[in-house]
């Protein structure tokens, strides 16, 4: 004989239950940043030493990249700086405006506590980046890890192309100048498409940079205002 059991009926989803969530301290904003910030940095930089090794630099110049690492961060520095001031004046807007949000740029009263936020973590990314961009031995660190990075991905390529290949190697009278020809077949071949991905991936690296100084900002204070407003700003 078989019983059925009867089916418990699934209760309705309440939002209202949900926990609150938690506001994002300032400092965690800028740290979140300046991670960002960091990291396209790195990337721009990576690129720049393969681009530098493809042209046949022989001597890494510390100095040289470290001028790529400090324009990029003063790059990131002036943007964080104008987001700062363009939410300002939203804010500035939003406090005498009342009532509900029409969209989702629509900012109202209620949206000023988070405005604020995100107006002082812009501001104060800024601030750090300028700091940074100054202190010697944290530029040096980004390019160290720019350059173990640049080569590790240069040597991936050759010896993949190493692989693939296994020809016999002739150690005849003409080694060496057969030797001289490979590698320039292999320069050419492998390390000139290297550097065409490394100029298209430039771009993006860019890109990341650009939205660096305030994607930490902008998503996750974005989270407080959930529990002020009726939308996400």
């Amino acid at each position: 004989m078989r019983f059925w059991r009867k089916r418990r009926k699934m209760a309705k989803f309440d939002p209202s239950a949900l926990p609150a969530p938690k506001r994002i301290s300032l400092d965690r904003a800028v740290d979140e940043g300046l991670l960002l910030a960091e990291y396209a940095t790195r990337m721009e930089t990576k690129n720049q030493v393969i681009i530098g090794a493809l042209r046949g630099d022989r001597d890494f110049d510390v100095e040289r990249y470290a001028d790529v690492v400090r324009t990029n961060l003063a790059r990131l520095a002036d943007e964080a700086q104008d987001q700062a001031l363009r939410i300002s004046g939203e804010r500035r807007h939003a406090r005498d405006t009342p009532g509900l949000a029409k969209g989702h740029h629509d900012y109202r009263r209620s949206d000023v506590s988070n405005l604020q936020l995100r107006e002082q973590s812009y501001s104060g990314l800024a601030a750090k980046l300028l700091e940074l961009s100054a202190d010697d031995e944290y530029v040096n660190g980004i390019v160290e890890a720019a350059r173990v990075a640049a080569w590790e991905e240069v040597g991936d390529v050759v010896v993949s192309t190493l692989a693939e290949q296994q020809e016999p190697v002739d150690l005849g009278d003409n080694y060496a100048e057969e030797r001289l020809i490979r590698m320039q077949l292999l320069q050419m071949e492998d390390l000139e498409e290297l550097a065409t991905q490394r100029r298209h991936s430039a771009p993006k690296a860019s890109a990341a940079a650009d939205g660096a100084a305030g994607s930490a900002a902008g998503s996750t204070a974005g989270s407080a205002a959930e529990s002020s407003a009726p939308r996400v700003p």
